[in-house]
This record gives C-alpha cells, structure tokens and sequence, in this order.
C-alpha cells in the first residue's frame, strides 16, 4: 500500500510542474517583478509542504496501526528532501502534462511496487544475489524505491541475515 502512495506523490507534483510550464505562469510572475530565485524557493517549499502531509499521515497511521519498524519513519521524513527535486529534474522529460502524469505513475509504480520486491527476492537466492545487489543500487536513483527498500529491509533484515550467513556463496 505504502508503493501506491509514494507513486502518487511525484505523479501529481509533476502535474502542477508542466501545467505551469504550459500556461508559461513562470514567465508572468517575472514580467511583474518577482525575482527568480524568489520564485524557485517559494515552489520548493510549497512542494514540499505538499508532500509532508501524506507521509505524516502515513507515519500516523503506522504507529496507529503497530506496522512501524525500526527508524522507518527517519526514510518518510527524507523522502519528501529527495522526491521534491527528482520530480523538478524529471520533469524536464515531459512537454505535456498528461503524458508526465502517466509515465511518472508507471514508473514509480513499477519500480515500487514490482522491482521492490523482486529486487528483494533476488537479494535472497544465493545463485542471484549479485543481481539484486546490482538492480539495487541501479534503483536507488529513484527517490520512492529507496523508502520500499528500507521498508523491506528493515521488516526481514534478521532473516536475509540468517540466509546469508548459513550460506557460504555469500561470502
């Protein structure tokens, strides 16, 4: 549930982002005298509020719930530092908003809720443990599989812990 989430975080945010860029509403607001970086830092913050509002809810709800591991709630507080510039940056890919809006969703989608835990499957089978590791890292470049990593990690690390060391390809 947690990768449904974070996907919709960055699809929306890069929404407003191309909007923007479209109806050239950056290029009025210097035409009336507000500066650049005045521009840049109230979008930043104003994004960032956004999107602090459902990973502490999502923080809530896993102490409400008793589903909180050990320091996860460190990954949601940063998540928002990260997935706020990433969307920025990748949104230069787009010209359209509709496509960003969908291709962002499926992106995140897939590598969240689908590469998370395939990644993690592969971490756990001796023969393809060296690919996962590299589909790990491959996959940290995205802000919202870095939180489904940690999540995963944190909820098996005693038993990936075990498998590895009673292992000897491991080592």
């Amino acid at each position: 549930m947690v990768s449904i989430a974070v996907a919709l975080i960055p699809c929306v945010m890069i929404s407003f982002i191309l909007r923007e860029r479209e109806d050239s509403l950056k290029h009025i607001q210097l035409i009336s005298g507000m500066s650049l970086p005045a521009y840049w830092i109230s979008n930043i913050i104003a994004d960032l509020i956004k999107v602090y509002i459902p990973i502490v809810l999502m923080i809530l709800l896993s102490k409400i719930f008793k589903v909180n591991y050990k320091d996860i709630w460190v990954l949601f507080l940063l998540l928002p530092l990260a997935i706020v510039p990433f969307s920025y940056a990748t949104s230069f890919i787009f010209k359209n908003d509709t496509t960003a809006q969908i291709v962002t969703l499926f992106v995140n989608f897939f590598v969240c809720a689908v590469m998370g835990p395939v990644v993690y499957f592969l971490q756990i089978v001796p023969t393809t443990f060296k690919l996962g590791g590299i589909l790990r890292w491959t996959f940290c470049l995205i802000p919202n599989y870095c939180l489904i990593n940690g999540i995963l990690w944190s909820s098996s690390k005693a038993g990936i812990l075990t498998v590895r060391q009673s292992n000897t390809s491991y080592k």
